[in-house]
């Protein structure tokens, strides 16, 4: 809350002082005063001028020239009421002398120099609504606050302060500078006070707070004319009213630190570091009970991100990892390759799910584990006087990691999310990622009840506002200067952080140190379903294929690029997505009591019977429905990014109604009403290019299960 100031400026103040003057004078002329009142009131007035000045810290020459104004008024008043009237002269020379006091002031109250100021002179309280005494103020740029005392840094907190909010005199309580940042390879200091920390005091009186202090982080950084890449942050004090200001004179996260190499045991119960704030102090995270979500675009450090959380979880002797790898294998291959080369007798992970199929086994057996150990273990529990299981190398913690959610199949994110909602108290708990934080991205489940929040480089405040919500009003995403840069968040104010790097030899190095370390799943859970026996029989083949050599030859000159495998292969694969997709069905409506009578009416072997001609023919064997690749191909052939979807429905000649229906059974979205410039002036929704040829990719991969048979029965008219 920022306080109003109601002072007058060098017009009014003369002017207003006349008007008070004159105003009494004619009261205590009509009263009939008598004319030795003003005396006192000049000297109390003189009294009240010195102290205010002492307190705001007013140089001499100012308060002189206050205490003689008081005595000046005193006089006249004296003069006035002596007479009896007010007559033209004493008015004349009542005006000459107030304007002579208005010219003065401005020269008299200026502000000490610098030099005066570092000696330790009072200092001009500088209000954000006078642009002439902010001129004149001795600002230090980032340079010369490397050098500064701790008394010239605190006083230009004061008038920092003071040029933001009017007549805020701030108490400087402490200033610490922060450690030299120094070079990890040589142990040269580079720089010897990269930024310190101001930890200040609000007056009691005016209610301000660390968060309306926070409001105001860019304009202090502008102020001290810090770097692009540096800046200020805010955190609360040792109580309310206090806060502290960390001021990073350099930018101490620019070079890229690797992940410490400690390898010694730990547990899910220690805090575990996973980069680095801008004050060079670690950021732990602490997973025993939370959970996690990391946001943000390709290629900007999230995956980096999940590989720190997962180094830090092979130091623990009571957790293990499900890893949801829906890219193939390309995250946990660096993990469990020394295991898949005889290396070492325990994987890193405690299981990998690559597939849609595998996905939505282990999602099972995580939700029936979770089940058993609410009945099995509850003794444990209250042996130990809580509500949760203790864990130990014989009954471990669960950590289920998800890269890329976008990619999950639907049910199986939901099944996250009823694992992150019930999962807690029996030892489980996720760590998704995602592109963003929108509900098209990451389940609203998920980022409610995850405790740890990381956005790593978002692109723009709205993006961290997604996931932060109102907390990040008071950050700054403009300093998120290079990959790994984030704001890190553990249910407090988000802070600027840089992940460490886990490289893929540190990874091996990390195994080969830690492997023994490994705990075993307790019996009863890993009997629930009968994946955990068997998740490595499919997992294994696909991560042990390589390639040798210089690799495929690059097609002939006008020749197009061969589809690997045969038609009749794919077709085969469709057959299979098919008829897993219609099981589902069955199981589904078997399993709803309300439609107990409709599953028994369907003649699913007679269904099943007209959908195998339909995908075995190798003439189609392409599992996309033709309604969404017809629809891909209209926005291309207008070289657009994005259609309204009356277009696209009036070129594939079906009812609009009928496309968005057709199209949202395949899993597309319309996305929010917008204008496409120089063709449809309307705002409309449609349909995004990216985000159709995704969903195709996704469906032709088997990572989404194909549409239902009506879907694939569309034909365009044209």
């Amino acid at each position: 809350m920022q306080q109003h100031p109601w002072g007058f400026g060098p017009v009014g103040a003369p002017v207003a002082s006349v008007a008070a003057l004159w105003a009494a004078a004619e009261v205590g002329t009509v009263l009939d005063a008598p004319w030795w009142p003003p005396i006192p009131a000049a000297i109390a007035g003189m009294l009240a001028v010195v102290m205010a000045g002492a307190r705001r810290h007013m140089s001499g020459p100012g308060q002189l020239l206050r205490c003689a104004a008081c005595a000046a008024a005193g006089g006249w008043m004296v003069w006035v009421l002596a007479w009896g009237a007010t007559t033209v002269t004493n008015v004349v020379v009542m005006a000459t002398g107030v304007l002579v006091v208005g010219v003065l002031a401005p020269v008299l109250g200026r502000p000490l120099p610098a030099a005066e100021a570092a000696q330790g002179g009072p200092l001009s309280l500088i209000h954000h609504q006078n642009p002439a005494a902010a001129e004149t103020a001795a600002w230090m740029s980032a340079e010369q606050q490397k050098t500064a005392t701790r008394e010239e840094l605190a006083q230009l907190w004061r008038r920092l302060v003071a040029a933001q909010w009017a007549r805020l005199d701030v108490n400087v309580c402490a200033v610490e500078f922060w450690e030299p940042l120094t070079d990890m390879a040589t142990g040269q200091v580079l720089h010897p006070r990269p930024g310190y920390s101001v930890d200040i005091a609000n007056p009691q009186a005016s209610g301000i707070g660390w968060r309306d202090i926070a409001s105001r982080a860019e304009a202090f950084a502008n102020a001290l004319r810090l770097g692009n890449t540096c800046g200020v942050e805010v955190a609360p004090g040792a109580e309310r009213g206090r806060w502290v200001a960390h001021v990073a004179l350099v930018d101490v996260l620019a070079t890229e630190r690797p992940l410490p190499a400690d390898y010694t045991p730990t547990s899910i119960r220690d805090p575990y570091p996973i980069g680095v704030r801008r004050t060079g102090t670690p950021v732990v995270s602490r997973m025993e009970w939370h959970a996690k979500v990391i946001v943000g675009p390709r290629r900007e450090g999230k995956t980096n991100g999940a590989h720190v959380d997962i180094a830090a979880h092979q130091r623990m002797t009571d957790a293990v990892v499900i890893l949801l790898d829906p890219k193939g294998g390309g995250m946990a291959r660096m993990w469990l390759l020394p295991w898949l080369q005889g290396r070492v007798e325990r994987p890193a992970l405690a299981a990998v799910a690559l597939t849609p199929a595998q996905m939505r086994k282990a999602v099972e057996w995580c939700e029936r584990a979770i089940e058993y150990r609410d009945r099995a273990y509850s003794h444990l529990a209250m042996a130990n006087n809580d509500d949760k299981i203790p864990f130990s190398p014989t009954l471990p913690k669960v950590t289920v990691v998800s890269d890329e959610l976008h990619k999950l199949p639907p049910d199986v994110r939901q099944g996250l999310e009823r694992i992150n909602n019930v999962g807690g108290s029996s030892g489980f708990s996720t760590i998704a990622m995602a592109l963003r934080a929108t509900g098209e991205y990451l389940p609203s489940g998920l980022k409610k009840q995850s405790k740890e929040k990381v956005a790593v480089r978002v692109p723009s405040p709205s993006d961290a506002r997604e996931l932060f919500g109102e907390a990040a009003r008071v950050t700054d995403t403009a300093e998120l200067a290079a990959e790994g840069y984030a704001l890190a968040s553990t249910g407090a104010q988000p802070e600027l952080m840089r992940y460490y790097r886990v490289t893929p030899a540190q990874a091996e190095e990390i195994v080969m140190a830690t492997h023994h370390l490994r705990p075993q799943m307790d019996e009863g859970s890993a009997q629930v379903t009968a994946w955990w026996a068997t998740r490595w029989d499919e997992v294994v083949p696909m991560l042990t294929e390589t390639t040798t050599g210089a690799g495929p030859a690059a097609p002939a000159a006008g020749e197009q690029p061969r589809r690997t495998g045969s038609a009749a292969g794919a077709a085969r694969e469709q057959q299979d997505r098919a008829r897993a997709y219609l099981e589902r069905q069955r199981q589904r409506r078997r399993d709803n009591a309300r439609q107990a009578e409709l599953d028994t009416a369907v003649d699913w072997d007679a269904l099943e019977a007209d959908v195998a001609p339909a995908v075995e023919d190798p003439a189609d064997p392409d599992p996309v429905p033709k309604i969404l690749t017809a629809t891909i191909s209209v926005i291309e052939r207008h070289g657009a990014w994005r259609m309204h979807s009356a277009q696209i429905a009036e070129e594939l000649g079906v009812d609009q109604q009928d496309l968005t229906a057709l199209l949202m059974r395949c899993g597309a979205r319309t996305v929010n009403p917008f204008a496409v410039a120089g063709r449809d002036p309307l705002r409309a929704r449609g349909y995004i290019l990216a985000e159709l040829v995704t969903l195709s990719t996704a469906i032709r991969t088997g990572e989404i299960a194909p549409p239902p048979l009506e879907v694939w029965e569309w034909r365009p008219a044209r």
